[in-house]
């Protein structure tokens, strides 16, 4: 049977097999309302676009299939377009567009040996939800043409949601488009994925294409105030949703590979694999608790945590990225990051832990962990810490000015003003922690924050510009100790001046752990998109503090090196632990300006410690 559609619009019924369509330019071919219609040609999906298609053609009728879903604690109701629709364990036919699923058989238990190939936007190759228990074993899925929204899992090749339990063993799956992820796990299911390869390749849209976008509210990008850039991302966890890899490859090309946003309470466990970005910016993983209306703190654990076990990432900006919330990671048995900038990236966190490991290594071309407007802590032990630069931990200022944001505005020439901080003592739920224990490394480790919230300065206005009002901040609500329960996510709450508190625990560190000022490169007043690399980019220089303390303590099992100037404003050093200076110098303590024997004790005030 043959159609050729001159002119108007064509409402196909139902479903239809051709053995050619003609589209001209100018006509339609539409569904019914309520209802969408998928064009197939050879088992392969296209868009309904004007032109001539020949061979086995399919005009597949379906049901819309709406769901509904919490997103950043706001409804958003979707309507999916798949090629396999397992909702509460059974094929829901009336949704799904099965000529498209090539050679394979699918039931309602599993889909075994099958192809799908898609070249239309928003299409999904699975969508289960409900209280299914589904396997997909190998299978090849190629997806094509971008994605509007991939917070709730919409284009994504396998989506999972509800309360669905899904397998995914020796598949491959590959997706093209700005936005087009890989897999989706979302609500309250479980994904575990074995022996299997999952990539995405996104492009740089168009000035035309980013203003459509914004029409649709579609993210497109990451917020480049953290430094990032890409367009697409291999995956994403969101709601409670939990995801175990196991013995697999993941790639993107830009922005990120195992994403976790639009989440409230989930956990991502990564084992046996290799997760990497080919492009020149991206990170491995993502922490982050960014439901602004769940009260974190009442969870009594970690909203979020991201496991690496014995996997390796090799990455263009961090290995992993912790954000809100007390978001975690860890990394173990002999887990590597290979990183062109960071191995870890930590912003606005609170109350957040990243472990390092049981042989662990974080081998970055800068920092190993860079720091701001955080409350966190780190544990490092028994792992390999190589910093290209020298820092393993760079504590520093929040130069990231919120999503949204124009500019970061650089505080050039401003000196800190001291306040009434104690500077001898970090509290828990407001400093920086870091624990380094049962192991031997180099660097250095500095804290150059300070009061002068530079993060939150804006351009004054253009007064020629048209006035737009602002819109409105979501109202976090507020815990019983006044405080938000989502804490950084606007405003002043983690952002200021820190106290680092290290520890060495049967450890031997050769490094500086000081106070600092910091520096971004000469001549520079302003960060924007188009030079966001210069975010994070400074040199650090240690000296006397003002409102940024460093609090060492030195157990009788562990030795640390000086190999240069170090300002502390309190320091305990345990019988049997050694401080030493480097190559054979002498190392001389003043506390206060007074030169003072260094012996087993305790120290506060300023603490200057100098190798001659």
């Amino acid at each position: 049977m043959d159609k050729i559609v001159e002119n108007g619009t064509w409402i196909v019924e139902k479903t239809t097999h051709l053995d050619a369509l003609d589209i001209a330019s100018g006509a339609s071919v539409v569904a019914p309302e309520g209802k969408f219609v998928t064009l197939t040609v050879d088992g392969v999906g296209y868009p309904l676009d004007p032109g001539k298609y020949r061979g086995d053609i399919w005009l597949t009728v379906c049901d819309e299939f709406i769901r509904s879903s919490l997103r950043f604690g706001e409804e958003t109701v979707s309507s999916f377009h798949a090629g396999v629709c397992i909702n509460d364990g059974k094929v829901l036919e009336s949704s799904s567009v099965l000529p498209i699923v090539q050679d394979g058989e699918v039931s309602d238990k599993e889909t075994v040996n099958a192809k799908i190939e898609s070249r239309e936007w928003d299409f999904n190759g699975f969508y289960i939800t409900g209280k299914s228990e589904y396997r997909i074993a190998d299978t090849d899925i190629r997806l094509y043409g971008d994605g509007t929204d991939d917070f709730v899992g919409m284009s994504a090749a396998i989506a999972a949601a509800g309360e669905a339990k899904v397998t995914i063993d020796n598949c491959r799956v590959e997706t093209e488009g700005i936005g087009r992820g890989t897999l989706f796990v979302g609500e309250h299911a479980e994904v575990t994925m074995n022996d299997s390869t999952f990539s995405t390749v996104s492009h740089v849209p168009t000035p035309e294409e980013m203003e459509a976008g914004a029409k649709l509210q579609r993210m497109m990008e990451p917020p480049w105030a953290i430094g990032l850039r890409g367009n697409g991302r291999t995956l994403n966890v969101a709601g409670h949703g939990k995801l175990n890899i196991n013995r697999s490859h993941l790639i993107s090309n830009s922005w990120g590979v195992c994403s976790v946003d639009g989440a409230i309470v989930n956990r991502m466990n990564i084992k046996d694999s290799l997760i990497e970005i080919t492009g020149d910016n991206g990170y491995g993983c993502f922490s982050i608790c960014d439901d602004f209306m769940f009260d974190y703190k009442a969870l009594g654990d970690y909203g979020c945590y991201d496991t690496v076990d014995h996997s390796t990432f090799n990455v263009a900006y961090t290995g992993i990225l912790m954000s809100l919330g007390n978001s975690a990671g860890e990394f173990k048995n002999g887990s590597v990051v290979n990183s062109k900038r960071f191995g870890a990236y930590v912003c606005r966190n609170s109350g957040g832990v990243l472990k390092i490991n049981s042989g662990s290594a974080f081998k970055s071309k800068d920092a190993c962990v860079v720091v701001m407007g955080s409350n966190s802590y780190f544990e490092f032990d028994n792992a390999i810490l190589e910093p290209g630069n020298g820092t393993i931990l760079q504590l520093q200022d929040t130069d990231d000015a919120g999503m949204g944001a124009d500019v970061f505005l650089i505080p050039v020439g401003e000196a800190d003003v001291r306040d009434d901080r104690d500077l001898t003592v970090a509290i828990p739920d407001e400093d920086v922690f870091v624990r380094i224990s049962n192991m031997e490394t180099t660097g250095d480790l500095l804290n150059s924050t300070t009061n002068l919230m530079a993060c939150n300065r804006k351009l004054p206005p253009d007064p020629n510009a048209p006035y737009h009002p602002p819109a409105p901040a979501p109202e976090i609500p507020i815990g019983p100790d006044g405080k938000p329960t989502l804490r950084g996510f606007q405003g002043e709450d983690l952002v200021g001046a820190k106290n680092m508190d290290v520890q060495l625990v049967n450890a031997r560190l050769t490094g500086k752990i000081s106070a600092a000022t910091a520096a971004y490169k000469e001549g520079l007043t302003q960060i924007r998109q188009d030079n966001c690399e210069e975010l994070c980019n400074i040199t650090q220089t240690p000296a006397a503090p003002v409102n940024n303390g460093v609090i060492v303590s030195v157990d009788a099992q562990s030795v640390w090196t000086v190999t240069g100037p170090c300002y502390l404003t309190r320091l305990t050093l345990e019988d049997g632990g050694t401080i030493c200076a480097a190559n054979g110098k002498t190392l001389k303590m003043t506390v206060d300006g007074m030169e003072t024997a260094l012996q087993p004790g305790v120290y506060t005030g300023v603490i200057c410690l100098t190798v001659e």
